[in-house]
């Protein structure tokens, strides 16, 4: 099942070497380029593993870091994708500093 999302904005440099990548056949087309980078991104997040105790160290570095800067809502997604940690492994350091108990 596939869905749309919204259009993208790339800057025109971007724009351009995707489309060159394209036209040297590398690339059926831009949005084939962009699933897979999509893709590769998504799997390079997914596939950074540190021990728990490292990643609850950087964890609450950036939620430090952040409430320092006025933002004190910090979602477990923005914290996953900054720090390049699994979301299920922030999600369950995060859960803990709150004092949430798993289910």
């Amino acid at each position: 099942m596939s869905s749309q999302v919204s259009g993208v904005r790339l800057a025109d440099k971007l724009e351009k070497q995707i489309q060159e990548l394209v036209d040297a056949g590398f690339y059926l087309s831009s949005s084939e380029f962009i699933r897979e980078a999509v893709r590769d991104k998504l799997q390079s997040m997914n596939n950074r593993t540190i021990p728990d105790e490292l990643a609850e160290k950087e964890v609450k570095w950036f939620l430090k870091e952040k409430r320092t800067a006025g933002q004190h809502l910090v979602s477990t997604i923005e914290a996953s994708q900054e720090l390049m940690l699994p979301f299920d492994q922030v999600d369950k350091i995060i859960s803990k500093i709150k004092g949430i108990k798993e289910v």
